[in-house]
């Protein structure tokens, strides 16, 4: 049973979840891992905050059921890209993109993105779009 979907564009520099790099912190007087991607703690929140936003309006709550994710990450062509056709074959990979906006939805869409049971992913040039950014597409209650 569907209990509700939704498609949202949050708009940004979309960020990979990488490695993580571990730094001494003085101050803690211990090792704390930090992503090794620019810009992906802010990239996660605007997801988070976007994303809350919308479910709000669709009146939905955080789901234990099977959830299927569809994204389409939008990247700008800069004039300096290396264009190499239409084929969007340049870093960063689609699977630490994927993973960066899932874990950017656990907490909100879904309490743990195990419950993720279908995903589809695609990366792209912005083309008339006048933004870089992801599309979401969520189908909440997947699973009977």
């Amino acid at each position: 049973m569907i209990l509700g979907r939704f498609t949202k564009f949050v708009p940004g520099r979309a960020a990979p979840q990488g490695s993580m790099v571990g730094l001494w912190s003085e101050s803690e007087a211990k090792v704390v891992m930090k992503a090794s991607a620019a810009g992906l703690h802010a990239w996660r929140e605007d997801i988070g905050w976007i994303i809350r936003g919308e479910m709000n309006r669709h009146a939905l709550v955080m789901a234990a059921a099977g959830i299927a994710v569809g994204l389409q990450l939008h990247f700008n062509l800069w004039s300096t890209t290396p264009h190499l056709g239409e084929a969007m074959i340049l870093a960063p990979d689609l699977d630490k993109l994927s993973r960066a906006v899932l874990d950017a939805l656990t907490g909100i869409l879904y309490v743990d993105d195990r419950q993720v049971d279908a995903l589809s992913a695609t990366k792209a040039w912005a083309g008339s779009l006048p933004l870089a950014g992801v599309t979401i597409h969520a189908t909440i209650g997947t699973c009977p």
